[in-house]
């Protein structure tokens, strides 16, 4: 199995760009954004949302990266898309909000006409302004506990041995882009084992190919960084 993966490489390698899996085009994406690389992001997902049309999550980062890029209106389109495809999307319909309240605003101030916007008005502008604030903080803090969450119980099942239901716990993290708890669980694995343990309990306990080499890469990834402190 490992072989075919090298060989995808291979080709990959040639014909400059292959296609990803869902779950591998999502993990990848997000963690370009968190990393603040929005135009290798932009780029990315330009290819990654003509891949998968339907993946939602991958047009709300592709409007993410855009909006942090300053293409606001190119970030707009994005976001609409994402909605279209589900319109319970959260990131995507926050964004929206935000940016048809700061071109309020911004219309406002250039026309001066803000001293006639009715009071009504106003008060919507500060209650939807107040909402996407406290949603933000409120979206932080599950963040934060989630990670937490999933950070102890991991510890509690790799300690135990039970490497089983650890690595049913980390593609439960992929499948739900908590990239933050998932490190902090590889980087408990590296404190403990070698690098080439890890990769070995991985390769017999993760069911699927693309959660293993999602967790591969990113163990090698997490090694090297830990070499070089």
């Amino acid at each position: 199995m490992i072989k075919i993966g090298f060989l995808v490489l291979f080709v990959c390698s040639f014909s400059g760009y292959c296609a990803d899996s869902k779950k591998v085009a999502i993990v990848k994406a997000q963690m370009q954004v968190e990393a603040g690389e929005f135009t290798s992001a932009i780029k990315y997902l330009a290819k990654a949302t003509a891949e998968h049309p339907n993946v939602d999550v991958l047009f709300a980062l592709y409007g993410q990266a855009l909006y942090e890029h300053k293409d606001i209106s190119l970030a707009e389109v994005q976001f609409r898309q994402a909605l279209k495809i589900n319109p319970l999307n959260t990131v995507a319909k926050s964004y929206i909000e935000l940016i048809r309240a700061t071109q309020d605003a911004t219309t406002s101030e250039k026309s001066k006409q803000f001293t006639d916007i009715s009071f009504d008005k106003i008060g919507d502008l500060i209650a939807m302004a107040l909402a996407f604030l406290v949603a933000s903080i409120i979206n932080r803090y599950l963040i934060t506990l989630s990670a937490w969450r999933y950070s102890w119980k991991s510890k509690m099942l790799f300690l135990k041995g039970d490497f089983d239901d650890f690595t049913d716990l980390l593609e439960i993290q992929i499948a739900n882009n908590s990239l933050k708890s998932l490190r902090h669980s590889l980087n408990f694995m590296l404190q403990h084992k070698s690098p080439e343990e890890v990769i070995e309990i991985l390769e017999l306990y993760v069911n699927t190919e693309d959660n293993f080499k999602i967790l591969k890469r990113m163990i090698i990834q997490d090694a090297k960084r830990m070499a070089n402190r």
